[in-house]
């Protein structure tokens, strides 16, 4: 009896050493998806930097982004923070904050065709996603601007942002003044549509 207690000991430390291979062999599965994810987005940020600086019509770079994003095997998921962090960062190029929004809103306008194809959704959870990988970097009034810009043109709801409210592990961000002051304007605004 006592063999047996120590095969199935054993057995069970073959089992969990199992486990831990596997969680292990995952780990450079992930790193290698996170490359190919950030390899993705530096692509599609270089499309629309290079189409913008070429003055590129924005429909034709409409169809090049999504016969890049089917190309890759992507989902609208995939490509929606990658188009938005592409626009935002041809706002970025400038130090000056007051000229990045200045900016922003032009490139918002500018881009609202593209804009609406990728960010446009019914799931909530996904733009949440875009939004957060696009803003996260991003300091409170800036990402205030472009939640303001993509609400005003209509690219984003107001169920949208507050839904990415709800959602966002970033509380900082979410928490801070700009973004505060904003959410409750949209509650408010919401709250007034309803009466």
């Amino acid at each position: 009896d006592d063999v047996n207690d120590d095969d199935d000991v054993n057995d069970d430390d073959d089992v969990n050493d199992d486990d831990q291979q596997d969680c292990r062999a995952s780990e450079p599965q992930q790193q290698e998806q996170r490359a190919d994810a950030q390899a993705f987005t530096r692509t599609v940020r270089e499309m629309i930097r290079s189409g913008y600086e070429a003055g590129a019509d924005v429909s034709s770079m409409l169809m090049e982004l999504n016969c890049y994003k089917l190309s890759e095997n992507r989902s609208y998921r995939d490509a929606a923070p990658a188009v938005l962090e592409g626009v935002l960062s041809l706002a970025k190029r400038d130090n000056n904050n007051k000229a990045v929004v200045i900016a922003l809103r032009g490139l918002v306008q500018h881009w609202k065709p593209m804009l609406l194809k990728f960010l446009k959704t019914d799931d909530l959870d996904d733009l949440a996603y875009a939004l957060d990988a696009a803003l996260d970097q991003l300091k409170p009034d800036l990402a205030r601007a472009t939640l303001q810009f993509l609400y005003d043109a209509d690219v984003l709801s107001d169920d949208a942002v507050l839904h990415w409210a709800k959602a966002t592990a970033n509380l900082d961000l979410r928490n801070s003044p700009q973004i505060s002051d904003f959410l409750h304007w949209l509650q408010d605004d919401d709250d007034d549509d309803d009466d």
